[in-house]
């Protein structure tokens, strides 16, 4: 389980990092000064920065255990320990509603 905290760590990252060089990549792609050659190498640079740097293989992953389903956004915990937090009043805000 913690190594998926580590990969989403190292996602993230890359996610921040190169999104600026896709920017640049794409302003470049689209300016028409550009001959064919150049456009085709910067091409290639931009398909293998999206193969690291692509919001879809980041994860919410829960930084506790791990856990990839049933995450609550907002504090970056799973629901089990986001009840165990609440339950023991670590979480300032939360009340428990008794039905």
């Amino acid at each position: 389980m913690k190594i998926n905290i580590y990969k989403n760590k190292i996602r993230k990252t890359n996610i921040i990092t190169f999104e600026i060089k896709q920017r640049i990549l794409l302003f470049l792609l689209k300016s028409q000064n550009i001959q064919i050659n150049d456009k085709y190498c910067l091409l290639n640079k931009f398909s293998k920065i999206l193969k690291k740097a692509t919001h879809t293989k980041y994860n919410s992953v829960c930084f506790v255990t791990g856990r990839s389903r049933g995450n609550v956004s907002v504090y970056g915990v799973s629901r089990i320990i986001f009840k165990e937090l609440a339950s023991n009043g670590k979480i300032s805000g939360i009340k428990r509603h008794n039905c």
